[in-house]
């Protein structure tokens, strides 16, 4: 918002002191020997110098456009100038008698203009365009496991054959324990007994059962 109304007073300004500057300028150039029914664009030609150049001086921010940037800054300054004398002689002297000098700048001042904003315009076009970050997928390829990593791996893997050799041990003392029953009472134990002695399911206990009457068959 605050933008906008910015922007909207900058563009009143601009149209008022064009409007107060042109009368003056068009008198200069038709007291330079311009014709009177182009006088009327002598202004124009100015100040659209001036516009031309500030723009190109405030969007040439790089620093390989340093040059650029100085160049419209400096034909901004010339434009400038140019209007702000050429309204003091018009506001000093009404009947504008300009000695010779003034009028060959005066007369020499489209041409010079026109150079310097085909110049600017050139460097305007083919200034290079801001370079953007390319997004590039690489391939993720197989990491290399660290000696740190790998050692951790090893640490695991004998974490978990643990429960397997444990469960060997077990079952190994519940054989045992089974066939002391055995030949204490004459039976095997049951199904859910084995299965509870090894910490496992009855059905199990009931797998050990029967390869435990296989073996003594």
């Amino acid at each position: 918002m605050h933008r906008t109304v910015i922007a909207l007073l900058m563009a009143v300004i601009a149209a008022v002191a064009f409007a107060l500057s042109y009368s003056s300028l068009a008198s200069l150039a038709a007291a330079s020997h311009i014709p009177a029914e182009l006088a009327w664009l002598y202004p124009i030609q100015v100040d659209g110098c001036g516009l031309l150049a500030g723009y190109v001086g405030l969007i040439s921010r790089a620093d390989r456009e340093r040059t650029t940037r100085r160049l419209a800054f400096t034909i901004m300054g010339a434009m400038t100038t140019l209007s702000l004398v050429g309204n003091g002689l018009h506001a000093a002297d009404a009947a504008l008698h300009l000695p010779l000098p003034a009028r060959v700048v005066i007369g020499a001042a489209p041409a010079l203009s026109l150079l310097a904003c085909a110049e600017l315009t050139a460097r305007l076009l083919v200034r290079p365009a801001a370079s953007r970050p390319s997004k590039v997928k690489t391939a993720s390829s197989p990491s290399t496991p660290s000696p740190a990593s790998a050692s951790a791996t090893k640490r695991a893997a004998s974490a978990t054959s643990r429960p397997s050799a444990a469960a060997g041990a077990t079952k190994d003392a519940v054989v045992a324990w089974a066939h002391e029953q055995h030949q204490l009472t004459g039976e095997w134990p049951s199904g859910p007994v084995l299965g509870e002695r090894l910490g496992l399911s009855r059905k199990s206990g009931a797998r050990l059962r029967s390869s435990l009457i296989a073996e003594t068959a």
